[in-house]
């Protein structure tokens, strides 16, 4: 499992990165904001959570009780 974070680029962009990866995260492109990246990475989320991808956790539900 791996968490996706939007990064600042050098030259203004933002990218996507697994947190702790120093490598941009292949399947994503570069974004000109960070709200566009912010959005590739819920809409990643919600396509696998879609497939029922047993390794994907939706941001906000927790492991609590409900």
């Amino acid at each position: 499992m791996i968490t996706l974070e939007a990064v600042g680029l050098p030259d203004g962009r933002f990218g996507v990165r697994s947190i702790g990866s120093l490598e941009l995260y292949d399947e994503a492109d570069e974004f000109d904001t960070r709200a566009e990246a912010e959005e590739w990475i819920f809409n990643r989320v919600e396509q696998l959570d879609a497939n029922n991808d047993p390794h994907t956790l939706t941001p906000g539900t927790g492991q609590g009780p409900r």
